[in-house]
């Protein structure tokens, strides 16, 4: 990824729903549940302005957007003053190299907005949903060829919409994900972990609109991909099945997995964090992690 290394940590002042909060020990596979408002897409929203190489700050602006702001700031300022709390609002993040990236609200003129791409033209980091996925023609027919063996039926599915709908279509070398349905969620999410190779992939909500009898095989190919690219994930999910399923589905990997379960008493919001074997063995015992 742009820096080098995985993140390892997470802080947060005053940042949205967080008076302070920090995660130490990250891992490969990030995995946040929790109820609504405990601050999972909150978590999303920080990684998204930490990243060396930021992606979909479009997407962040498009769901927090206030004329009046954006008139009168920058983007990276709009953000924060959507984003932040009383007082100063703080991001850290510190990486495997022990490098560090941090971003405060109170000297935001003094921090670089750099691009979605490195010096090379290269995607390095990818937050899903958004509302396009930029592929090549190769990385379009490898992931169609692993919709296919999901459920052959979203196959038709797609041309179907592509043909009735103007606003889905293929373009020289992106998809337009304007209809939030199981199939485009799957084609972004795979796109995204062919893409980001070295990066870091930001999933919110995963199982949303996705039918649940794909979720084992669904999350096979989104493990796999991950490790061969080297990706870092942060994934949030709502739903105790999905967890299941990608949880009980995953072998070898087990140790890349972490699963956070977020808390909220208050104004407080705290975790509890599980290593891929405890949650297996937990959702063995038919206890649910969330």
């Amino acid at each position: 990824m742009g820096i080098g290394s995985f993140m390892k940590e997470l802080h947060l002042q005053n940042f949205k729903c967080f008076e302070s909060f920090k995660i130490e020990n990250l891992n490969r596979i990030n995995i946040f549940v929790g109820d609504n408002g405990s601050g999972k897409t909150s978590i999303l929203d920080a990684i998204c302005l930490l990243l060396p190489y930021r992606p979909n700050l479009d997407y962040l602006l498009k769901r927090y957007y206030s004329k009046d702001i954006l008139n009168t700031y920058t983007l990276l300022d709009t953000l924060f003053r959507i984003f932040s709390r009383e007082g100063v609002t703080k991001l850290k993040a510190v990486f495997e190299s022990d490098e560090i990236i941090e971003i405060s609200s109170d000297n935001l003129s003094d921090f670089s907005l750099k691009q979605f791409y490195d010096n090379s033209g290269v995607l390095k980091n990818i937050y899903v949903p958004s509302e396009y996925i930029y592929i090549d023609e190769n990385t379009k027919a490898q992931v169609i060829d692993i919709l296919k063996e999901i459920n052959p039926e979203i196959i038709k599915s797609m041309y179907i919409i592509a043909k009735q709908n103007n606003k889905v279509k293929y373009l020289e070398d992106c998809i337009s994900m304007d209809i939030q349905s199981g199939f485009y969620k799957m084609f972004m999410i795979l796109g995204s972990l062919f893409m980001a190779k070295d990066g870091i992939v930001l999933i919110d909500g995963i199982e949303n609109n996705i039918y649940h009898e794909s979720y084992s095989k669904f999350w096979k190919y989104i493990e796999k991909l991950a490790i061969k690219n080297n990706i870092q994930l942060f994934i949030t999910t709502h739903s105790y099945e999905f967890l299941l399923s990608s949880i009980i589905e995953t072998t070898e990997n087990i140790d890349s997995i972490n699963v956070y379960t977020l808390r909220k008493s208050g104004t407080n919001i705290r975790y509890v964090d599980f290593q891929g074997k405890e949650v297996k063995e937990m959702l063995d015992a038919n206890y649910e992690v969330r």
